[in-house]
């Protein structure tokens, strides 16, 4: 479920309907937590796309706080994945 909640948060991405997608970033990255997921990149990947809808709103320090939390998310369980690491840093 929480995977189909990711996918119509990128569909409505791509739309520009940034309420609508933080709504199902959201439901997804609640999902995967409460599920105690050990896929810790998926929810990494979830909180850097909401950074990035917030991003679009004009709410930087939101935006911040969210990157911020799926660079440490990233740093703690895939230390050797410089990339997506990269990309975070990138994004702050």
């Amino acid at each position: 479920m929480a995977i189909s909640l990711n996918n119509i948060g990128n569909m409505l991405y791509s739309q520009n309907k940034n309420d609508q997608v933080l709504e199902f970033y959201q439901r997804s990255v609640m999902i995967r937590e409460k599920l105690h997921s050990i896929n810790y990149e998926s929810i990494a990947t979830t909180l850097s796309n909401i950074s990035n809808v917030l991003l679009k709103q004009n709410k930087y320090d939101q935006a911040f706080d969210v990157q911020q939390r799926s660079l440490s998310m990233r740093e703690m369980y895939y230390p050797s994945d410089y990339a997506s690491i990269a990309s975070n840093f990138n994004t702050i």
